[in-house]
């Protein structure tokens, strides 16, 4: 009834990856004419991260995490070489944007201003299962990224039960992929501990701004209204940016953010990471496995729009 094809039955019957086989079957789907179950079967297929396909999604999610440092690397250098300044067009739209973000953000707070906060996911410091849990992260080592060592007796004092008698050590992130769909792996950084730390502190403070602004991210119905009134009205549309969270590229970053809010986001982001033998000096800003990458990429592609 879903449009599945003898075909389909067939490669079903007779391949190793039989669901892959079946899947990659179907016919592509134009989707302003294709009948909605069909689509539905194709979404549930296409999301689906335990379907055994003759893919290595972490090697294509790595890939893909290498195309992007690309993108950032050329934008950073276009950037460097002047060009949002050449076109009084783009230099105007930086300008609106630059006024945006500093009328939002605020003054940059102090460590002492955040309510910091551990994320639900593991650290630098231990990737086992039991290191996502607050008490295991508590007595755990306290790695730091070399941007923020200098930082820590600041952090300390802010928070003298926990760190008081504790060393700070220097780590880099770690490159690592959790599950996306069929076809690739999703690329994610392994963040120091107490980078993760307080960079939920920092994405805390910028909701809020955010928030005084008409931006609720704690909140989706907004937006789950707005789905179901497009889908019905077709008056709104939504669109899915590819690699979105690792096209912030540093720069540009630098270009929008005032100067207190940079120097703050810069000294907790981790600026390098590795993948078993390569080191990589990041190119983006921040991506995923940050705690204030949603914020901030939220935040600049608002104040561009």
């Amino acid at each position: 009834r879903l449009g599945f094809s003898d075909a389909v039955a067939a490669a079903r019957s007779t391949a190793k990856y039989d669901l892959y086989a079946a899947f990659t079957s179907l016919p592509k789907l134009d989707l302003r004419s294709a009948p909605l179950a069909l689509i539905q079967a194709h979404a549930l297929f296409q999301k689906n991260s335990d379907m055994r396909a003759p893919i290595d999604r972490a090697a294509v999610a790595y890939d893909s995490f290498l195309e992007s440092e690309r993108s950032c690397a050329q934008i950073n250098s276009q950037i460097e070489s002047g060009y949002l300044t050449k076109d009084p067009a783009i230099a105007h739209i930086v300008h609106v944007a630059q006024r945006y973000v500093a009328s939002v953000l605020g003054r940059a707070p102090s460590l002492a201003d955040l309510e910091c906060d551990f994320g639900p996911g593991s650290s630098a410091s231990d990737k086992e299962a039991e290191g996502t849990t607050a008490r295991w992260k508590l007595s755990s080592t306290c790695t730091i990224s070399t941007s923020a060592f200098a930082e820590f007796a600041a952090l300390r004092a802010c928070y003298p039960r926990w760190l008081l008698y504790k060393q700070a050590t220097p780590v880099i992130g770690l490159l690592d992929f959790v599950p996306k769909s069929f076809k690739t792996d999703r690329s994610i950084m392994v963040e120091p501990l107490l980078n993760t730390f307080v960079q939920k502190g920092i994405g805390r403070w910028m909701k809020k701004r955010l928030y005084r602004r008409g931006i609720d991210l704690r909140n989706q119905s907004v937006q789950r209204e707005r789905a179901r009134e497009g889908s019905v009205t077709e008056k709104w549309a939504t669109i899915d940016l590819s690699r979105a969270s690792d096209s912030i590229a540093y720069l540009l970053v630098m270009e929008l953010l005032p100067f207190g809010w940079f120097s703050l986001l810069d000294t907790w982001r981790t600026p390098m990471c590795r993948y078993k033998k390569d080191f990589i000096t990041l190119q983006k800003f921040s991506s995923m496995g940050n705690g204030f990458t949603f914020e901030l990429e939220t935040l600049v592609f608002k104040a561009l729009l």
